[in-house]
């Protein structure tokens, strides 16, 4: 069997920590690690998206998805203890104990590090981790052992571990990220899990871990450029959004009696993605501190002004960098890489 992965993916880590413990090695699972880029046509062959990691049983044949995986290989013929059990329920209580672990405490741990400096995610992400860390000390003190499959990872464990050790890493990035308090259960279990993760060999090394965590919790260069822009005033606004061509092409220069401003209208393509870009466009502005005045059409569309008031009225370079963000999002669904 072929296992396709890149080196920085905590989803191709469930796998890999799977691997470890259940003492798969390669001549069994062969690790072959990818450029997302550009996937190799046998994985495209079983997995068209393209992600990681995805698991070649045979040539043509094979599935993606580290949970699915992560099962699969608990089924084949390895030395290593099984990590959902040995029993139909021991497998039922491992999986139903995982579903309340991801949803008490992953998804709040997935939210702060990758909140890519948006400080309204980060802050509703933490209000959920204090919840989810007094959750999980209760459940830590109901297993009374190092781990929650005992002695040993099971499922459960290995699933959140490469989540657990990239929250480590983000805390060092951003001390603001709610983690354990200090010597709680949950506070050594986390603990235990970065040492075990950085013993197995299979992750990044420290510095790369720090890296990929500043990485996913830096602002996109986009919100950077906005928040570096002067406020001085541009002489021609006009040439400016010219200058900029396709990047401001949804964009134009009005006079609203006090002096110039930017004006742009983009439409909805359901309400489910006005309220997205909507939201989207309220942390934005409090990511680069520089704000809009907009007006809804019955979530259908959106009009959006941009005018920068002190120490008077126009249109900055700040105002044309803020444009380009919002046409980006707005047009695109997503800021390109």
């Amino acid at each position: 069997m072929k296992l396709y992965t890149i080196p920085a993916c905590p989803f191709v880590h469930r796998v890999l920590l799977t691997c470890h413990v259940r003492q798969i090695g390669e001549a069994q699972v062969r690790n072959i690690p990818i450029a997302l880029d550009q996937p190799p046509a046998a994985l495209l062959a079983i997995n068209p998206s393209g992600s990681v990691p995805t698991l070649e049983v045979e040539p043509g044949a094979g599935f993606h998805e580290s949970l699915i995986i992560m099962e699969f290989l608990d089924g084949v013929t390895a030395p290593g203890p099984r990590i959902y059990g040995n029993s139909p329920l021991e497998i039922a209580k491992t999986k139903v104990l995982w579903e309340t672990i991801n949803n008490q405490v992953l998804m709040p741990i997935t939210a702060a590090i990758y909140s890519g400096g948006n400080i309204n995610v980060l802050r509703a992400a933490n209000e959920k981790l204090k919840n989810a860390w007094t959750w999980f000390d209760r459940l830590l003190n109901q297993h009374q052992t190092p781990f929650l499959g005992g002695q040993g990872l099971n499922a459960a464990d290995i699933a959140l571990a490469p989540f657990l050790n990239r929250l480590y890493f983000a805390n060092k990035v951003q001390p603001a990220i709610e983690i354990p308090r200090e010597l709680t259960p949950a506070f050594q279990y986390m603990q235990r899990i970065v040492t075990v993760c950085k013993k197995t060999g299979l992750f990044p090394d420290d510095s790369s871990m720090y890296q990929s965590a500043l990485h996913f919790l830096t602002p996109h260069p986009l919100f950077n450029e906005v928040q570096n822009a002067p406020r001085t005033l541009l002489e021609s606004p006009q040439s400016a959004v010219a200058q900029a061509g396709e990047q401001l092409s949804k964009w134009s220069v009005d006079f609203d009696g006090k002096g110039d401003c930017l004006k742009a209208t983009f439409e909805f393509t359901s309400h489910a993605d006005a309220v997205q870009k909507i939201t989207w466009l309220h942390d934005a502005q409090e990511i680069c501190d520089h704000h809009t005045s907009f007006t809804l059409k019955d979530f259908s569309a959106i009009d959006i002004t941009l005018v920068t008031h002190e120490p008077r009225w126009g249109v900055t370079s700040k105002d044309i960098c803020m444009a380009k963000l919002i046409q980006c999002y707005f047009t695109k669904g997503q800021l390109s890489e």
